[in-house]
């Protein structure tokens, strides 16, 4: 009897705790939102969720023109950059409001890595990850520890190739372009000194003479990603007096030159446009001493244009040396099939000119892109 007693005691006492853990197991919980602050760029979207919620969930926008907020089912809701600012997000529920603050950037990247270890005269490549605005620029900090040139867009990805050139750091800013404060991403650099140099592109002063019988290849035609370089032979002078004009005032001239042969052809004109116009300045400096769509350094003409904050655009370049006036030097360039196909290249809207003096001779560059 006393066992029978013990067994009904153990039942008894066996409910009870299950009713109690039962009890403990159901009760009512705060409803909860996933985020409290979340950030997103234009055109993209986040989900925002709230659990422990009752049957009825009311979502709104405090600033729509902002963040815009819409709801595919009760208790989530998908929240879509609209302009750069902060808003909050609201849900109300069972009484009670629940708020997400919602930061807007034009932009968001990111970086496969954010150290980078080369041994000088190797490269190394980081990948980027881009949501929003591809607008993207590149500051180096040292471009004598390191020069960058960037491939072609896959999706929301780009790949920034990094050639150490010399034992140091430097850091790598990328950001969107107007929006560097708010977006920019960095990269640490570091060159080591140990490793085999990698050979340069080898590059030579030449006298005028010497220049007006190279025969190294002049147009060069890019395409994010891409280089297409044709042979042409060298623009020669043809003897006539130099211009009074200025170096300033016959690049000018050289411009709207160009512009007026494009007329002809039914193509829009070119802007003139104060980047391109320094990076001409650059590379026409350049070329007193390294007659070469290779810089002095060894590198391509276009790093000139990344220096400048101008990356993944069509851009061309077209030298010349010996002519004594802007109408001689578009002569001489429209008389040579590579650089007319520059001139009057359709995928260019912009256009810099450079031209300096050096003993008697001028030096001439003219800078093509498209919009950046």
């Amino acid at each position: 009897m006393k066992d029978l007693f013990k067994k009904l005691l153990c039942v008894v006492s066996a409910v009870i705790t299950a009713v109690t853990l039962c009890a403990v197991s159901v009760s009512a919980a705060s409803p909860k939102i996933n985020k409290s602050s979340a950030e997103v760029s234009i055109g993209y979207y986040i989900t925002l969720k709230v659990t422990n919620a009752g049957s009825d969930i009311k979502w709104s926008s405090n600033d729509s023109s902002i963040a815009t907020v819409k709801s595919s089912g009760k208790a989530s809701a998908k929240v879509t950059g609209k302009k750069t600012g902060t808003t909050y997000i609201y849900a109300k529920t069972g009484g009670k409001t629940l708020k997400c603050k919602v930061t807007v950037k034009k932009s968001f990247i990111t970086a496969s890595n954010s150290s980078v270890k080369i041994n000088k005269g190797k490269s190394s490549s980081v990948t980027l990850t881009v949501k929003g605005s591809k607008d993207i620029l590149i500051n180096n900090s040292d471009k004598s520890v390191c020069t960058t040139s960037w491939e072609k867009w896959d999706g929301n990805k780009i790949k920034l190739n990094i050639k150490a050139l010399k034992s140091g750091k430097a850091t790598l800013t990328v950001y969107t372009k107007g929006y560097k404060s708010s977006t920019s991403k960095k990269i640490t650099v570091t060159v080591n000194g140990s490793g085999t140099t990698t050979s340069k592109q080898t590059t030579t002063t030449q006298t005028p003479t010497n220049v007006q019988n190279d025969e190294t290849s002049y147009y060069v035609e890019i395409a994010p990603g891409f280089t297409i370089i044709f042979g042409g032979d060298m623009p020669s002078s043809s003897g006539s007096a130099a211009s009074s004009a200025s170096p300033a005032e016959m690049a000018d001239e050289v411009i709207a030159i160009v512009n007026e042969k494009r007329a002809e052809q039914g193509l829009s004109a070119l802007t003139k446009d104060e980047t391109l116009m320094s990076v001409a300045a650059t590379r026409a400096t350049e070329l007193l001493s390294t007659f070469s769509h290779s810089r002095p350094n060894g590198e391509s003409c276009f790093t000139a244009f990344n220096d400048a904050g101008i990356v993944n655009v069509y851009m061309a370049e077209n030298i010349a040396a010996g002519q004594r006036s802007a109408s001689e030097v578009m002569d001489s360039w429209m008389n040579s099939s590579g650089h007319k196909a520059n001139i009057l290249g359709a995928d260019y809207t912009r256009i810099g000119v450079g031209c300096c003096q050096s003993g008697g001779t001028y030096y001439w560059v003219q800078e093509f892109s498209s919009d950046f």
